[in-house]
Parts: structure tokens; sequence; C-alpha cells
């Protein structure tokens, strides 16, 4: 599967891209930062070449990943052979393919599925230089790994600086974050494009600059996230929407226009997020409300034969309404950030997410004892915007993949972009709380 020749050709595209990034650090960054901004290329190109030898010589050529590598690689060849026939599946939809065209897509599995299948049209672009190589796959989606890793470090550096080192360990040194989020699977991408998302959102609305650029970052990792995985853009749109409200009430001084005012601020920010989300939703094949219960059930089912590294909620029962799913919020969450245990570890895998889970624990608790014991830092932190999305995104996003996913393995990958988050929030209020305890 990884011969020599695919560690030459890496090797020679790992040279142009250092090149590429290091004359761009050093020209647009000071030298602390190009050195940062260097370091995490490096790792997280690193993270995608580790991906592939994982899934190569532990899951032993099992996965989603193969999937895409061989699809993309098929749609690739057509660029050289057929252009026509390439240009014309990139712009076609699941399921809906030309007759004349279905004899290319014939040992494609996933040419059938919606997400997939574009998951599939966006490796296929990376195929036309990937002279085949798995190897060479996934160095290029750690370098997209890596372009999604620095938009968080952009975002913390603007909106959160108390924690620049802590988000660089984080997105460098997590072991679940690193290899879940830097190699040739549907998460990399996703991950990249809520990273990008986020970064240009705070800056239109929280920052006030309004760049045509800024609007169509935001509009195409938007649509790649809905793409792919609308789940992640359904669960950051409310939460962005709380940091919104939260941000424009610090706005309003006057006591009398803010009792006017919030109210219909609140009601518009929320319908809109709301209907977003309706729409999103509905406008997914996956992700239609009138079929969710079955879909959630089906995902649980699937994950359940996985074996190994399953898990239950509710202990096995659960009832699909709104006090029943509320019910088993908790349990969901807890198995998002602070399951498996170390001593329910039953392979190598899940011993790497145990001691991350272990970590959350024990920032937890530090974070809960200055929260709960300083009330200044709970008003600080309340009226906090920043804040506010890191919270809210990591109760919804968490318990949306802890509720679904029923299999550790599968969770480990899920959950990055909550992850992430929830770990800038404990660093944030942990040196906050340091801070006030000082003055």
């Amino acid at each position: 599967m990884i011969h020599l020749i695919d560690w030459v050709i890496a090797f020679g595209y790992a040279i142009l891209f250092f090149a590429i990034v290091w004359f761009y650090a050093f020209y647009r960054f000071e030298n602390d930062l190009a050195k940062k901004f260097i370091s995490l290329f490096f790792i997280r190109v690193f993270g995608g070449i580790l991906f592939a030898l994982i899934f190569v010589y532990y899951y032993k050529v099992v996965g989603d990943t193969f999937q895409y590598w061989q699809g993309g690689m098929i749609l690739g060849e057509l660029f050289y052979s057929d252009p026509v026939a390439y240009f014309a599946l990139l712009n076609s939809s699941a399921g809906e393919i030309s007759p004349e065209y279905l004899r290319h897509v014939e040992y494609i599995g996933y040419s059938n599925t919606s997400e997939e299948w574009f998951m599939t049209k966006i490796v296929a672009i990376f195929a036309i230089i990937g002279f085949k190589s798995f190897l060479v796959y996934n160095l290029f989606f750690g370098v997209l790994a890596f372009l999604g890793a620095w938009q968080l470090i952009r975002f913390v550096r603007e909106f959160m600086p108390e924690i620049n080192k802590e988000a660089f360990y984080v997105l460098a040194f997590v072991p679940g974050v690193l290899i879940w989020s830097s190699g040739l699977i549907k998460d990399t991408l996703t991950f990249t494009c809520f990273s990008f998302f986020l970064l240009y959102y705070c800056r239109i609305i929280f920052q006030n600059k309004h760049k045509i650029k800024y609007y169509l970052i935001l509009f195409v990792s938007g649509y790649i996230m809905f793409r792919v995985k609308p789940y992640v853009l359904i669960c950051e749109i409310p939460a962005l929407a709380f940091a919104t409200y939260v941000f424009y009430k610090a706005k309003i001084t006057v006591p009398f226009l803010r009792r006017i005012l919030m109210p219909a601020l609140l009601l518009g920010i929320m319908s809109a997020s709301i209907l977003g989300v309706v729409e999103i939703a509905e406008a997914s094949e996956k992700y239609r409300l009138d079929t969710l219960e079955k879909k959630v059930v089906g995902f649980q089912t699937w994950h359940e034969t996985l074996g190994g590294a399953y898990y239950t909620i509710g202990g096995g029962h659960v009832e699909y309404t709104l006090t029943g799913v509320l019910k088993v919020a908790p349990e969901a969450l807890s198995h998002t950030y602070v399951r498996p245990f170390l001593w329910e570890a039953r392979n190598l895998s899940m011993l790497f997410t145990a001691v991350e889970s272990s970590l959350i624990i024990i920032l937890l608790l530090v974070s809960a004892r200055y929260y709960v014991m300083d009330a200044d830092l709970r008003k600080f932190l309340h009226s906090n915007h920043i804040v506010v999305f890191l919270f809210v995104f990591t109760i919804i996003f968490g318990f949306t993949v802890g509720f679904t996913s029923y299999n550790y393995g599968a969770l480990a990958r899920y959950k990055v972009p909550s992850q992430v988050c929830f770990l800038f929030l404990l660093f944030y209020v942990i040196k906050k709380g340091r801070y006030f305890k000082e003055i």
C-alpha cells in the first residue's frame, strides 16, 4: 500500500510546501510568530502522514478513507484521459449521474450518497497531482488541516490572547485532535471549514470588518460544511447567534433602552438562527426533521455493530421526545468529554482517548473551582461573547455527537471541533481565574 516511491513523492511535496510556508511566514510575520507558523505546518503534515500509517498498518486498509482515496483516484485519472467526463462528474449530483458517464463510477462506492460523493469530488481535485498515492493524498489533507488550525490560532490571538500558548498545544499535541483532523476523512475538511467560518464571522460581526473576501470565505466554508457534514454548521450557527446577542447587549448601556431593545434583539437573532438551522436541516437529505429520529436510531445501530468501543445511553432505552432527550443529555455530554475512563479502555485507540478525557477532567475541576469561588469571574465570563460561543457550541455539538455515535472510536473523530472549543474554554477560565484572584 505504501511503497518507497510514495515516500519519495511525499518528501518532494513536503519540501515544496515547506519552502512556500517558510517564505510566507518570514515575509508576513515577526520571528516568533513565523516559527510557530512553521512548527504548526510540520506538526499537521506529520499528523496527516501518521493518519495514513495508522489506517494502513493498524486498521489494515479498512475505513471510509480508502473509499475516498479510490474514488478520487478513479476520477483523477479521467482528468487526463477524458477531461470532459471528469468535469461533468464533478458537476454531477449523487445518484443523478448521466448514463453516458455511469461506467466511470462503476467502481466508486460513494457515488450514490450526497455527502460522500461531494467528499469524493473534493479528493478528485487533489488527485490530479496525487500520483495515486494514499500517502500523498493524506499529506495534502495534512496541509489543509494546517490551514484550518492556523485560523483557530488567529482566532485566539485576536479574541482570546491570554491562551495563545495553550491553544497551540491543543491544536498541535492533543493526539485525537492531531490525528482525527489531519487525514483523508470528512472530519478534516469540516474542521478546517469550521475554523475559517468561525474566524471570519467574528471578524465581520465583532470587529466590524466588512471585506468582500471575508464574506466569500464565510460563504465557501459554510457551503462545504453544509455539503459534507451539515450538523457542524447546524450546531455552529446557534452558538454564534447567542454570542452575537451577548455582544450587542453589551453595546447598549442605557437601562431603559436595554429593557426595550434586548428582548426584540434576542427574538430577532434567535429566530433567524432557528430559521437558518431548519432550512439547512430540511435541505439536507440526512437531517430532515421529519426523518431525523429514524436516522439517529440507524446511526446508533450501525455503530453498535462495530463493537469494541461501543457504549449505550439511557441503558439502551431512549424516549425520542424533548423531555426524553434532555433527560439523557448529561450522559451524552459525559461520553463526549470525560469518557472513556482509563479503566474502560479496551484497545490502544481508546487508551489515548481515555488519557485525553483524564486531562479534561482535571482542567474541568480546576476551572470549576475558580468559577464557583469568584463572583467577579462569573460576571465577566457571562458577559463575554466569545466565552458564550465556546460554551454553547460545546454543549450543542458535544450532545449531538455523544448522543448519536454510540462508539468511542467514531466519537473520537466526530467530537474534534467541540473538544478544541472546550479545551480553549477551560484554559481561558483558568487563566482568567488566576488573574481575578490576583487583583
